[in-house]
């Protein structure tokens, strides 16, 4: 996923966290959040994720297509400049959302860019 999006967007530093619903067998990782890394009042309290929400991103891509509590919320709490995502899923949390299912990458990549240099978010 990430080397796609870098390639079709021609980025650098691409961030990824994902969301893994909570079991036994997860693994502590700084790449993965869970519902433990939320308290009872709706907050998060896993230090890198919250380190990733305060980051002034210029991009948030929410990379999911099934509403989510957690993720929604994720979103929400960024401090990215503009967030895209999957329509359907909640219009409130983007700025632009994608009509694509969520195994088609590249294809959601194209029309994302083509999307970012009509609003001149992305260069060349």
């Amino acid at each position: 996923l990430q080397s796609k999006i870098e390639s079709v967007l021609d980025l650098k530093n691409v961030k990824i966290f994902s969301f893994k619903e909570n079991n036994k067998t997860n693994e502590v990782s700084n790449v993965i959040f869970t519902e433990k890394d939320v308290n009872w009042k709706g907050e998060f309290v896993n230090p890198d994720f919250k380190l990733f929400l305060e980051q002034p991103f210029d991009l948030l891509i929410g990379y999911f297509t099934e509403r989510n509590l957690h993720l929604e919320m994720a979103v929400l709490q960024s401090n990215a400049s503009f967030k895209v995502g999957f329509s359907g899923v909640n219009a409130n949390l983007y700025e632009i959302e994608i009509n694509e299912k969520i195994g088609n990458t590249v294809q959601f990549s194209n029309e994302l860019k083509k999307y970012l240099k009509i609003l001149k978010k992305l260069k060349n």
